[in-house]
Parts: C-alpha cells; sequence; structure tokens
C-alpha cells in the first residue's frame, strides 16, 4: 500500500524506487531518444524498466517491517511478498 491506512503503515514501493533511481531514468531515457529510438519506443523501454525496478524493490522487502502479529501469522517479516500479487501486478503504458 503506496500510501497506508489506519491501520496499514505506508510502504511506498513505487516512490521509494523511483527517488533512488530518477537520475539514471532520465540519462537512459536521454540515451534511447538520442540513438534514434522514437519517443513511444523510448518511454516504453524506460516502462519497462521502472516496472521491473519496482517489482523488485517489493521483493527486497525495502518496506516498514510488518507487526508483531502480522509477523507471526506469515511466519517471517517480508512486507509485500505474502502472495507476490503486489510484484507480479506492477506495469506501465504509455499514453498520448
Amino acid at each position: 500500500n503506496e500510501f497506508g491506512t489506519k491501520t496499514i503503515p505506508a510502504r511506498p514501493a513505487i516512490r521509494q524506487t523511483v527517488d533512488t533511481y530518477m537520475d539514471e531514468y532520465m540519462e537512459d531515457l536521454a540515451d534511447a531518444l538520442l540513438s534514434g529510438l522514437d519517443p513511444e519506443q523510448a518511454l516504453n523501454r524506460l516502462g519497462e524498466q521502472i516496472s521491473s525496478d519496482i517489482s523488485q524493490s517489493t521483493r527486497d522487502g525495502q518496506q516498514q517491517t510488518n507487526e508483531k502479529p502480522t509477523m507471526a501469522k506469515k511466519g517471517e517479516n517480508t512486507p509485500l511478498v505474502d502472495t507476490e500479487t503486489s510484484a507480479k501486478s506492477t506495469g506501465h503504458w504509455v499514453k498520448e
């Protein structure tokens, strides 16, 4: 959950990932455009990279830890990695 709720802490995988890699993303986009890719191709390539990075960040568990009752139920402390639904649901699209 990117922003959290009253009872669930925020686990901002999207914001953390983009903040971490923003400079790299901008360099990659510029390189793609300078190499001759059209803007849609360049943005799709960037979207694939960002989606992959967000999924990896979710799997790596670089989020606020679970509460003790949640850890007891899951048997481990892996926020957002119970069924990998979150990591597998990450995608992108380019819209004009």
